[in-house]
């Protein structure tokens, strides 16, 4: 199974475009992840890019690392 990356996402969203729920998905790749913290406060530190620019470090929400 092929997916395309939404190319330029990143710096779109570097630029404050929002990109609204239902409409087309942005497709990014996962790079490279690291956990950092500890306890209640263990986050996810994500390298990601979208096949032109690429996002480091980006650090995930806890509510969202399930």
């Amino acid at each position: 199974m092929s997916v395309q990356l939404s190319t330029g996402a990143i710096a779109d969203l570097a630029q404050g475009v929002k990109f609204k729920n239902g409409e087309v998905p942005v497709v990014l790749q996962l790079l490279n992840f690291k956990k950092v913290g500890g306890g209640n406060t263990e986050r996810l530190r994500v390298l990601v890019s979208d096949g032109v620019h690429t996002l480091n470090p980006a650090t995930l929400a806890p509510s969202l690392n399930s």
